[in-house]
């Protein structure tokens, strides 16, 4: 195949409707190729500089990808749902971020909850965790990962070290290792595990509870393909993932795992200054929140830059510019600014604390 042909054309010569076809792109070196696969013929072409191990990572890809009725490719999500619920899941630390993943996963049906372990620290809250999801929950990190296929490891970082040692004995390098714990990086985690075991760093936030969340991953020294493929299926099913390189995972951290913290801040002011001008309460909390909402939402759907959207809600002496002007004198922006380089640095010393 000639380079540089549009991949709208490449997909007319796939026959529609062929779930045997698949297009995946993938990043290569810092060069994207696309890989046309048609299991069929068993052909693989290749576009750019692909690497031997491609061929294995097309195959678990061709599983995720089909080409629908109008030609297009789009998601497989029912298959790799269906890859999902037969792996075994340990969560370590199901408390607030993990507990809201795991709910998640259950409600989705991402995993069966026959084939969930979970751990907690006290055995009140085990049996009440156990009674609500209907998944095994044990105080043993050990015993807990023991046969597990995906481990996602929610502690808190101080403690990362210890509960790695202590499961190490388990795990194979059939193992994947998902970090949620900030500030920990790949690195710590792999020396700690010995093996070649598979470690994905991802960081969410709490919007992932009604299916609004952010999350940045990156991938370990032993990862695979096939191994982000499924970290971005857990996370894609509590909202957006976005894969980042490492060093900028302390940013994700405070950007979009602290966020949430800020904008309930400026929703909490927008509310109060509703009040101050006469609203109800709720009708207040609700036209903050929603306006929240909704101006985030033209954000993602038409990829705007802010700046824009902004001017084009600001008209020549209206009264949206004098509130602007009060921000601006305020200082929020560069307060905003400084509060997620603050968190920033913040975020890479966790790891270090007692």
């Amino acid at each position: 195949m000639p380079t540089g042909i549009p991949p709208a054309a490449a997909f007319a010569r796939i026959p529609k409707g062929a779930s045997a076809a698949v297009a995946v792109k993938l990043r290569l070196d810092q060069s994207c190729c696309f890989i046309f696969l048609c299991s069929l013929a068993g052909s693989l072409l290749q576009v750019g500089g692909v690497v031997a191990e491609v061929w294995r990572a097309a195959e678990w890809f061709g599983a995720c990808y089909v080409i629908d009725a109008r030609g297009g490719v789009r998601k497989n999500t029912w298959t790799m749902a269906q890859k999902l619920s037969d792996k075994r899941l340990a969560v370590l630390g199901a408390g607030k971020l993990g507990g809201i993943l795991l709910r998640a996963y259950l409600k989705q049906g991402l995993f069966a909850a026959k084939r969930v372990t979970a751990t907690v620290k006290h055995g009140e809250k085990a049996k009440a965790l156990a009674k609500e999801l209907g998944v095994s929950v044990t105080n043993d990190n050990r015993k807990a990962v023991k046969d597990a296929d995906i481990i996602l490891l929610g502690v808190k970082p101080q403690v990362v070290g210890d509960v790695l040692r202590e499961i190490a004995p388990e795990l194979s390098e059939k193992t994947l290792v998902i970090s949620v714990a900030a500030s920990v990086p790949t690195g710590y985690l792999e020396e700690r595990l010995v093996k070649k075991v598979p470690v994905v760093r991802a960081m969410p936030n709490t919007p992932s509870a009604v299916g609004c969340g952010m999350t940045g991953i990156c991938a370990g020294a032993h990862a695979k393909p096939e191994h982000l493929e499924i970290a971005l299926a857990m996370f894609n099913a509590v909202g957006r993932t976005v894969a980042v390189d490492e060093k900028n995972m302390d940013g994700v951290t405070a950007l979009s795992a602290s966020g949430p913290a800020y904008a309930y801040i400026i929703l909490e002011s927008l509310a109060e200054a509703g009040v101050k001008v006469g609203l109800p309460r709720d009708v207040a909390t609700l036209l903050a929140a929603q306006t929240m909402k909704g101006a985030a939402s033209v954000v993602l759907e038409t990829g705007d830059h802010p700046a824009l959207l902004k001017d084009a809600v600001t008209t020549p002496a209206g009264c949206t510019i004098d509130g602007i002007m009060e921000l601006e004198e305020g200082k929020l922006r560069v307060t905003l600014i400084k509060a997620v380089v603050k968190a920033t640095e913040r975020a890479g010393q966790l790891l270090f604390e007692k």
